[in-house]
């Protein structure tokens, strides 16, 4: 795959580019291939530690991933990237270069998800529905009370989906906050009831403009996706596939995402 040391992309203000990889669809020879020529020397180490293949081989995807495709936006080859995390363990962009540019990551059972965007705030979440049964007894503990009284007043069989409609959402916001748990779970309160709707409120005035929180819920087969936004209109959402072409204007993404609500 060719690496570009120049942008081949660019971002309209409320566009977030969401890159797919399936793990399935990259041999082992690209995989020691990213290792040895785009990982650092601390993210091998990093790897290796990993107990399980499956685990290393989603770890060196997520890492040749980020470098990747942040050169297709950002004048600096894969391997210059340098990162840092704040005190809540979110990852940032060492380089001046990235400033006014945000990425988020999440992976789960076989997929990972990139999301890029010139918006300031960002967070995604990707749950695979089918890698456990939905915990639904630790809703009360992970949930507000609206939002457990709603899943729960739900038939029994729907409640497995809600479940991770809520989770994912609420992941997506705290990754976009970037303060990990230390944002009480009861204080803030995704609203499905409206149907294709999605609405957030917060208690005690945790946040002073809940209507600038914008959510898109979204399916693909054993898949749920969120993404989350800080903005004052709906972003525009593109989905593509990593590996992207050498171009960087890669094909739609080979999981067919299915919009289920939305922040209007």
């Amino acid at each position: 795959m060719p690496i570009p040391h120049q942008p081949t992309r660019t971002l309209a203000p409320d566009q977030v580019d969401i890159w797919l990889c399936q793990d399935e669809t990259v041999d082992a020879a690209t995989i020691e291939r990213w290792r040895e020529k785009l990982l650092s020397s601390e993210e091998r180490s990093r790897g290796a530690r990993f107990y399980f293949e499956r685990d290393r081989k989603q770890f060196v995807i997520t890492r040749a991933m980020v470098r990747t495709v942040l050169s297709h936006y950002l004048p600096l080859a894969p391997t210059a990237w340098q990162f840092n995390a704040n005190q809540w363990g979110r990852p940032g962009i060492v380089q001046d270069v990235a400033q006014g540019f945000s990425f988020n990551l999440s992976h789960s059972g076989g997929v990972v998800m990139l999301a890029v965007s010139k918006l300031p705030v960002l967070g995604v979440d990707v749950e695979n529905t089918a890698r456990r049964p939905a915990p639904l007894d630790v809703a009360r503990s992970y949930f507000s009370a609206s939002e457990a009284d709603a899943m729960y007043a739900l038939p029994l069989e729907q409640q497995g989906a809600r479940f991770f409609h809520y989770w994912t959402l609420k992941e997506s916001y705290i990754k976009a906050k970037g303060k990990g748990l230390s944002i009480p779970l009861d204080k803030f309160s995704l609203q499905l009831s409206t149907p294709g709707q999605i609405s957030i409120e917060f208690a005690d005035g945790l946040e002073p403009e809940p209507e600038h929180w914008r959510f898109s819920l979204f399916e693909s087969g054993i898949y749920t996706f969120s993404v989350c936004v800080q903005a004052a209109t709906p972003a525009h959402i593109n989905w593509l596939t990593f590996p992207p072409a050498a171009d960087g204007q890669s094909a739609p993404a080979g999981l067919s995402a299915t919009l289920l609500r939305q922040t209007a």
